[in-house]
C-alpha cells in the first residue's frame, strides 16, 4: 500500500485505488528537496526553484501545502519538512506526493515474498530494503497521471533500483534500461510493469507433470534446434540450471543469423565467455 492509502484510512474515508509507480530499493536512500526540483526540472523542462520557506503545515498525514500565497498562486515548486521522506511537487497542474522510504515495502518481505510465483521477482521483493514511490495527489480530470509520475521516476532512477511496482494493478517489474526507457514512453503503467523475461517458477524436483515435460523436451530437442536455425518463429526460449560461478556466453544459430542472449536468474556469481 502506498502512504496516500494509510493517509485516507486515517480519515475513515475508503481507500481509492492509488494512481502511483514503485522503486523497490537495494538500501534507504536520501533524496533531498534541492535532488526533487533537479530531477523534476530535467523530466518536464520546467524551472523550479528552491523556495526559501518551505513547509508543510498541518497534519503530515494530509501531506497538503496550505501556504496562503501557493493556494493563491499555481506556480510550480517542491514542498519538504525536516524529518519528513515525504515532499510534494507541484508541476504542470498536478500534485504528487514523492516518498523515500528508508525501510521495505511490507514489515516482512521474505514472508511476503513466499506469495510470488516468479523467482526473479520474488528474490528482488525478499531482498529490497527501502522503497521510492510517486503518488498522484490531485490534477486535471481525464488525463493520465502516468505520463509525469513516469518520468519523473525515470529520472530519479539509480543503480539501487531492484524492481518497479504499480499499487494500482499491483504488477511488479525487475528493473533494467528498458524500465527507465519505458516510463519515459507514453504509456509507463502498462510497459514499465510488464513482466518481459520468461518466467521462472519453482516447482518440485519429483513433480510429474514437470518430469514428463523435461522428458519430453529433452526428446523434441532436435525439432526446437532445426526451428531456431530456420528462423521460423519470433520467440525461443529454454531453461536449465546453472550453479553458481557457471560461465555462459549467448549463443547463436549455425548460420549465425541471430543471437540469443542468456539470462541467469538468482545467480550472483556467473561469468560471461
Amino acid at each position: 500500500m502506498s502512504l496516500l492509502g494509510v493517509f485516507w484510512r486515517i480519515f475513515g474515508k475508503k481507500d481509492p485505488p492509488v494512481k502511483s509507480l514503485v522503486f523497490f530499493l537495494s538500501q534507504p536512500r536520501d533524496i533531498t528537496e534541492l535532488d526533487l526540483i533537479a530531477a523534476a526540472n530535467r523530466a518536464f523542462g520546467a524551472h523550479i526553484r528552491p523556495r526559501a520557506r518551505s513547509r508543510m503545515v498541518g497534519s503530515p498525514a494530509i501531506a497538503s501545502e496550505v501556504d496562503a500565497e501557493d493556494e493563491a498562486n499555481p506556480k510550480e515548486f517542491v514542498a519538504s519538512s525536516e524529518g519528513l521522506p515525504t515532499m510534494i511537487l507541484k508541476v504542470q497542474g498536478y500534485m504528487l506526493l514523492v516518498h523515500s522510504i528508508p525501510l521495505p515495502y511490507t514489515a516482512d518481505p521474505a514472508a511476503a515474498s513466499k506469495t510470488i510465483r516468479d523467482l526473479r521477482l520474488r528474490h528482488v521483493f525478499a531482498e529490497h530494503q527501502a522503497w521510492l514511490g510517486v503518488d498522484l495527489l490531485n490534477g486535471p480530470a481525464g488525463a493520465n497521471p502516468y505520463i509525469l509520475i513516469g518520468k519523473l521516476l525515470a529520472e530519479l532512477s539509480g543503480p539501487d533500483c531492484l524492481a518497479v511496482y504499480s499499487t494500482e494493478t499491483t504488477a511488479m517489474n525487475v528493473f533494467s534500461p528498458l524500465v527507465v526507457e519505458r516510463l519515459r514512453g507514453p504509456d509507463p503503467l502498462s510497459t514499465a510493469t510488464a513482466y518481459d523475461a520468461v518466467p521462472v517458477s519453482e516447482i518440485d524436483d519429483e513433480d510429474a507433470g514437470m518430469l514428463a515435460a523435461v522428458a519430453e523436451a529433452h526428446r523434441r530437442w532436435p525439432e526446437f534446434e532445426q526451428a531456431f536455425r530456420r528462423g521460423a518463429g519470433e520467440l525461443f526460449s529454454a531453461k536449465f540450471p546453472f550453479r553458481e560461478g557457471t560461465r555462459w556466453s549467448s549463443c547463436g544459430s549455425t548460420s549465425q543469423r541471430s543471437r540469443v542472449p542468456l539470462f541467469p536468474a538468482l545467480l550472483r556469481t556467473t561469468r560471461s565467455v
